[in-house]
């Protein structure tokens, strides 16, 4: 799509386009939004009147989403072995996700585990998404999940937390992240702060096709342009290894979108 198209394409979307509740969704909160993630999720069409459900129908029928809905299934079923695994292990799991946004996936997982030996931190930069995530997780029962302000680059917010995690994950962080020593130093910061032997599970967008368009029609969560990146999952997993970790399992969409990747600290 050239740059006429993209323009004539984003007018389109901010007006018509609006009537669909995912994509005003995604217009005023960011493409890369916990919320706009949890309505893909739920995959449940609305918007205003007729036209609106039906364009919110193609909306996310778009196969982009349809692979985001395929990772969020691989990564909750790499992340209960990976739980079990520590389980049996260190005979607790403490998990840290640090970037969660509302962390619907994880919730699902923990809600069917023995909370006594299960806790979990979600680290969000957005407050709003933190009252929310923490709001569902007290209606959940959930009283082992907490939801902190937390920056993933930040060594401080490692260093302040009460425990060594011996699970961390990291999804769709590194979708966002434009710069790839970032990414290279959310790998080392995340080697250094698990356990051994803990399991650090994460997604790459490695072939999303739509991208260009993407980051012309909707902003980031921050307001700002959004900067989507692919990264072949080879080459993360190189930075995952130069970094300390050992790849363990990793899956794809039918499309080759996203890859979910189990990685461990030996």
């Amino acid at each position: 799509m050239n740059t006429v198209q993209t323009r004539m394409f984003r007018t389109l979307v901010h007006t018509v386009g609006r009537l669909s509740d995912g994509v005003r969704l995604a217009c005023d909160h960011g493409l890369t939004a916990g919320r706009t993630l949890d309505y893909v999720y739920r995959n449940e069409p609305a918007g205003i009147g007729p036209l609106g459900r039906l364009l919110d129908r193609v909306y996310l029928s778009n196969r982009a989403w349809r692979a985001v809905r395929i990772r969020r299934r691989q990564l909750e079923s790499f992340l209960r072995p990976a739980i079990r695994d520590r389980l049996d292990a260190d005979g607790e799991a403490f998990i840290l996700d640090v970037a969660a946004g509302p962390a619907g996936y994880l919730r699902e997982v923990l809600a069917g585990l023995d909370r006594r030996r299960v806790e979990a931190i979600c680290w969000d930069i957005d407050d709003r998404i933190l009252l929310e995530g923490q709001t569902r997780a007290c209606e959940a029962g959930l009283s082992n999940v907490l939801y902190d302000s937390g920056d993933a680059l930040d060594p401080a917010c490692f260093s302040l937390l009460p425990w060594a995690p011996n699970v961390v994950i990291s999804s769709g962080l590194y979708d966002w992240m434009p710069d790839d020593e970032d990414v290279r130093e959310s790998m080392r910061l995340i080697h250094d702060a698990l356990r051994p032997g803990g399991r650090f599970l994460f997604t790459v967008q490695s072939g999303h096709r739509e991208l260009t368009t993407a980051n012309g029609l909707f902003p980031h969560f921050d307001g700002e342009p959004l900067r989507m990146k692919n990264r072949p999952a080879p080459l993360v997993h190189a930075w995952a290894k130069r970094a300390g970790f050992t790849i363990a399992r990793t899956a794809s969409d039918h499309w080759g979108y996203y890859t979910v990747t189990a990685a461990v600290r030996p």
